[in-house]
């Protein structure tokens, strides 16, 4: 599924651009989706085992809670970052808005990239590092696609008042990552997993990659996800028969009928990794980030750029910004006129024009 608004072939030909706006190339989306939270996690472990070689689960798991705890003190996002950011966006505004006005988000993220952690001798400073820039990365691609800026101040400010907690009272407890489903599924991962992962009596980190993401990227790219849910998962219960598990937790990501995503052939719900909980309020991955930008969706609310329609936040004006449903987060569309169509569903049931 494109979800990132670009042109597609038809036909033979591209699809004309129906926006001046640069939207995100797929390469460009899917490098914003690799420093995950469960990819964190597999990081850390990584790294832990790297210095002790574990023969036992329990000196493991002894030693992996203890730096889990140490990072949940820290903090996802340190204050440390959200300063580089915003001096690296302020400093080069000549560079970043080269793009026919717009901003050059390949190039925020080559120049996100080059920014160094606060120890780089530290191989756990250095994980985090990659998480939390991955995670202002993505705030700036989702303010990108809803306010289409042209100048370095409008990013850096709007940028700054999320990840610095302006819009709430100064407090950027909540741009960490929550750590409850993704963690306990990791830890239940590793455990069912020990005696799969281990290479003559030692822990092996090629053979928790190869289990735990590996092989089951493999079965989709042969098989196709459909076969690999019909085979490898089970619905998780009557209460939540919209969320899929694998049989054997920690070899594979938990799936999620999202209504978020419509296929563009048939309409129906698209099934997509559960970043969040796997189930329950943050089930839907994209309303923990829609969370974060409830201040500037309130305000564009205010100024009339964007209108609540039911439980819809829309764009005025400029269909190819993203919409917004209350409880669920942003939606996705294979195509701008789907969109459209729906845009237009939701105003004739509610009477507007």
């Amino acid at each position: 599924m494109n979800t990132t608004n670009q042109p597609r072939s038809y036909n033979g030909t591209e699809r004309p651009r129906l926006t001046p706006f640069p939207g995100i190339t797929r390469t460009t989306s899917v490098r914003l989706y690799q420093q995950g939270q469960v990819r964190t996690l597999a990081d850390i472990a990584m790294t832990l085992n790297d210095q002790h070689h574990y023969v036992d689960l329990e000196s493991f798991m002894r030693d992996f809670d203890d730096v889990i705890k140490a990072y949940r003190e820290r903090g996802t996002v340190s204050y440390e970052i959200c300063k580089m950011v915003e001096a690296l966006i302020r400093n080069n505004e000549a560079s970043l808005f080269t793009n026919n006005g717009y901003l050059d988000f390949d190039r925020l993220i080559e120049m996100v990239d080059h920014l160094s952690a606060s120890d780089e001798s530290n191989p756990l400073e250095v994980i985090y590092s990659r998480r939390e820039k991955t995670k202002m990365l993505r705030l700036a691609a989702l303010l990108n696609d809803m306010m289409h800026y042209t100048t370095a101040y409008d990013l850096m400010y709007d940028l700054s008042s999320i990840a610095y907690g302006r819009f709430n009272c100064g407090d950027n407890r909540f741009m960490n990552d929550p750590f409850r489903y993704p963690l306990a599924y990791f830890k239940q991962g590793v455990e069912l997993l020990w005696e799969e992962i281990q290479d003559n009596g030692y822990m092996s980190n090629e053979l928790l990659e190869k289990k735990m993401f590996t092989e089951h990227e493999e079965s989709v790219e042969e098989y196709g996800l459909k076969k690999v849910i019909r085979n490898d998962y089970e619905q998780d219960g009557p209460d939540h028969p919209e969320v899929y598990v694998p049989k054997r937790i920690g070899t594979a990501p938990v799936y999620l009928l999202d209504e978020n995503f419509l296929d563009h052939c048939s309409g129906r719900p698209m099934l997509v990794k559960s970043c969040g909980d796997g189930k329950g309020p943050y089930a839907h991955h994209t309303l923990y980030e829609m969370e974060l930008v409830g201040g500037i969706i309130r305000r564009e609310c205010s100024k009339g750029n964007y209108e609540e329609i039911g439980e819809y936040y829309v764009p005025v004006g400029d269909d190819s910004k993203p919409i917004f449903k209350q409880g669920h987060g942003k939606m996705e569309f294979d195509l701008l006129p789907d969109k459209r169509r729906f845009l237009q569903r939701i105003r004739k049931n509610t009477g507007q024009c």
